[in-house]
């Protein structure tokens, strides 16, 4: 079964779900945020290398408790946290050059983690929870179980993405996972095609080739 498969099912059977879960997000309230902060002493210039450096310390000393509320929330809700690793820094010097024409303070994901939902009314459980609570602060959602995305530019693959404001104002990247889909891209994650790619190379490819186009 192929993310397509499973898409088509849910569709079918989580239709209200899915338009429930579009209210949801579009209730979900944002703040301003829509860069890293600028930091004046350390590095002013958000292009320079100097500045991807600082954000790297200030990550590191915060990693012991950035993650704090969002993995309270997800236990209080029964749900599974994964705290991810740092975005590898080969991946942040692509990203920055062919999303963000070399700025370093549009990378709102160099710290990642992950809960994952075994339905869509879990996923709408998590997002109301979100929306209700006060120790998470959102600045960005991407709703990629919504009828209007278009998979196309993820490889089929769906999930819903939020940017969280921790202290400081520095932003990390929250991914809210279907377990059924989740699964799926483990399992097709190092199995190979003909070509003798895994699934993980097939995606990278895909996602440099998407990013390339964006850029023109």
């Amino acid at each position: 079964m192929q993310y397509g498969q499973i898409w088509a099912d849910m569709v079918k059977t989580c239709s209200h779900d899915l338009q429930e879960l579009e209210a949801a997000v579009s209730g979900v309230r944002k703040s301003g945020h829509e860069l890293q902060p600028a930091m004046e002493e350390e590095c002013p210039d958000t292009f320079c290398s100097d500045y991807y450096a600082n954000l790297e310390c200030v990550f590191e000393d915060m990693e012991p408790t950035l993650f704090k509320e969002a993995e309270a929330l997800a236990a209080q809700l029964g749900l599974v946290f994964h705290p991810g690793p740092p975005k590898k820094e080969r991946r942040v010097m692509e990203k920055k050059q062919l999303a963000y024409s070399g700025n370093y303070a549009k990378l709102k994901d160099l710290r990642r983690a992950s809960v994952v939902c075994p339905t869509i009314k879990d996923v709408i459980r998590f997002v109301k929870a979100v929306q209700d609570g006060k120790t998470l602060t959102i600045c960005r959602i991407k709703n990629r179980f919504s009828k209007k995305y278009d998979a196309d530019l993820s490889g089929g693959y769906r999930d819903l993405q939020l940017n969280i404001v921790g202290e400081g104002g520095f932003i990390w990247e929250l991914q809210v996972h279907l377990a059924e889909i989740e699964t799926l891209k483990t399992e097709m994650r190092d199995t190979q095609d003909d070509s003798g790619q895994t699934g993980h190379q097939r995606y990278v490819a895909f996602r440099t080739i998407n990013e390339r186009m964006n850029d023109k």
